[in-house]
């Protein structure tokens, strides 16, 4: 349930510096035919109430 991590006012910082190489490489992951996100992976389904949303870019180009 939404509630628990903060509710729809919850704000996360989305913008973050990225370098030349990190800029290219995040391109060409999106321009590739089989480019996704799991996100079942992140889900906080099972986890303790404390757990926070650990998506980044950083997590993103691993």
């Amino acid at each position: 349930d939404i509630s628990q991590y903060g509710g729809r006012d919850r704000q996360v910082p989305l913008l973050q510096l990225i370098d030349r190489t990190q800029a290219r490489r995040l391109l060409a992951m999106g321009a590739a035919q089989d480019f996704g996100v799991d996100f079942h992976k992140f889900s906080a389904k099972g986890r303790p109430a404390s757990w926070r949303y650990p998506f980044t870019l950083q997590t993103l180009m691993h």
